[in-house]
Order: structure tokens, then sequence, then C-alpha cells
């Protein structure tokens, strides 16, 4: 573990430092670091669905987007979106009944925090205007979940307005596990139990859903709040 973290300081302190030459250097104005330097543990993209070059900046640890199993109609969390390389791969996964959520952060870390005067800082960002230019920030990445250190039952479900003025709403169960029966609280009073089920909802509003799953390993439910709003 201690090689590990070795090497991550020593690579990330490289482009730390370099960042300011990089900037000088970048010929296309763009901010992308245009050098080799900057291509470090990451795997190539070329030819993902979605993939768009402007916003790989080459600092990955993998590509999570061909693990977490990415389904149509999904809602994805990019914590550490950088330029959005991996939202916009999982955004042509999803799908338009889908979304994809891309946050960020900088990391600054000046010369000597307590000096009066600050001579400059050091940042993980290719450009020193990253803090008000998103498309500048640096690419985190959250790595999936270990297969064995999930649930063996887990709810899931998505959704899919079928017709707005009629108030039809197609549900898809997306669990996992091993399941035998399903009970969906529609939010409106009625409920159903079939697995992918269609529901006609005879009044608008904002509904609160709840799927409940069970299986011969255990029960879990998933409830979404208001996702399903209907005029």
């Amino acid at each position: 573990m201690e090689d590990v973290k070795k090497i991550v300081r020593e690579k990330y302190g490289q482009i730390a430092k370099e960042s300011a030459e990089t900037e000088k250097k970048d010929s296309c104005g763009c901010g992308c670091g245009c050098s080799d330097t900057y291509t470090i543990f990451s795997e190539s993209y070329t030819g993902k669905e979605g993939y768009d070059p402007d916003a790989d900046l080459g600092l990955g640890c993998g590509i999570p987007t061909d693990f977490v199993h990415i389904r149509k109609g999904d809602v994805v969390i990019d914590l550490g979106s950088g330029a959005g390389n991996d939202c916009f791969v999982a955004r042509a996964l999803v799908g338009e009944e889908g979304k994809v959520i891309g946050m960020s952060w900088a990391i600054l870390d000046y010369d000597d925090q307590d000096a009066e005067q600050y001579g400059g800082f050091w940042n993980l960002s290719h450009k020193t205007t990253m803090y008000g230019n998103a498309s500048e920030l640096v690419a985190f990445r959250l790595m999936p979940v270990e297969k064995n250190l999930r649930k063996p039952v887990e709810a899931d479900w998505s959704f899919q307005v079928l017709d707005r003025d009629e108030r039809v709403v197609a549900f898809r169960d997306r669990s996992c596990g091993d399941i035998t029966s399903w009970r969906w609280d529609f939010g409106d009073g009625t409920s159903g139990t079939e697995r992918h089920p269609v529901h006609r909802y005879e009044n608008a509003g904002e509904f609160i859903v709840t799927l409940r799953v069970e299986g011969p390993e255990g029960k879990a439910r998933w409830t979404k709040v208001w996702d399903v709003t209907l005029p």
C-alpha cells in the first residue's frame, strides 16, 4: 500500500509542478495538456460511444463505465467528474430516459499557508484558472463497489412516461439478486405485484413510489420521492 501511495504522490506531484509550464506550452489554448506528461494511469476511451476527446484529461485509473453495469434509464452521479469524460460516456448508456450528474472540485496547495503573502500555489489542473471554469478541472473517478461487498438483494427501479396527457407510466424493475416477489406502491393509493407494471394515474400530482422486493436471501425496498411528476 505504501508503494501505491508513493506512486500516486510522485505522479500527481509531477502534474502539479508542471502545470504552469504546460499552460505556457499549450499551443491550442484550450488547457487540454498536449504533452504526454499527463497521460498516466489512463486507459483508452477511443471507440466508446459518447466519448469526447476534449473532456479526456488523461488522469484516470480505469474506465468505470465498463464495470458498473449502467442501464437505460439509470441515474448516474460522478462524484469528481472533472471535465466530464465519464459523464459523456455514461450519457450514451442511460439514454434519453436516464440522467447523468457530474460533480467536481478543485484542489489547491499554497506554498506556505502561514505566509502573509502568497508567492503562488500549486493545483492539479492544467490551468490555474480552473477555479472559474469547470472544464479545466481535474478528473477524479468513483470506482465501482466490489461484488462481494454488495447486499444479496438490492431493490432498484426506473420509469418512463408513455403518455403524459393520459398519465400512463411504465415502471421497470432493475433490482439485483434472486428475487421472487415484487410489490409496488404507486403513491396514489394503489399498488401492484407485476415485475414491470404499466400504471395509469387518475389525477395529476407528485408521487412517492416504492418498490419492495423479496427472495430467498432477503428483502429490500427502494423509494423515489417526486421523481414521478405528472400534470
